[in-house]
């Protein structure tokens, strides 16, 4: 789904703190709180990345990609689902 430059949201949303930049861009974005969002590193260039992953599945191809180092996730989705059985 969606890739974002770490330092470019840093910069975009004036904050290192990654709990204060997550609340910014979960406001500017409240479609991604159904999602996980992991932060990782690139292998080659360095450059920290955030991935909203919609699946698990996209979740392990980024902690098994040999592109990436360091990965974590910072967030996970919302499983609260409103249910409409009465």
């Amino acid at each position: 789904m969606a890739n974002f430059d770490l330092n470019a949201l840093q910069k975009e949303y004036d904050t290192r703190n990654i709990r204060v930049l997550l609340s910014r861009l979960l406001k500017a974005h409240p479609e991604f709180k159904q999602n996980t969002i992991v932060a990782y590193q690139v292998r080659d260039s360095g450059d920290t990345r955030l991935h909203v992953c919609v699946t698990r599945d996209e979740v392990r191809q980024i902690f098994l990609s040999p592109h990436c180092t360091d990965a974590r996730t910072v967030r996970t989705a919302d499983t609260d689902q409103k249910s409409d059985a009465a």
